[in-house]
């Protein structure tokens, strides 16, 4: 899984999270893509989906 909260991107593997940074280009309020780029032979997907959260709502929701 992938969160983003604020300035920070976390990676997150099996629940464990697996690494982070920060920028302050990740709250550009102009972003309106997101894309993942993979090498063709080495990614297999077994779920996949993009969720927003409300505004406002908690990291618990």
């Amino acid at each position: 899984m992938i969160r983003t909260k604020g300035g920070t991107l976390t990676v997150y593997l099996d629940d464990d999270e697996a690494g982070s940074f920060a920028s302050e280009r990740i709250t550009n309020m102009t972003k309106a893509s997101v894309s993942v780029t993979t090498y063709v032979n080495n990614v297999h997907f077994d779920d996949y989906s993009i969720r927003v959260a409300p505004a406002g709502a908690s990291e618990s929701e």
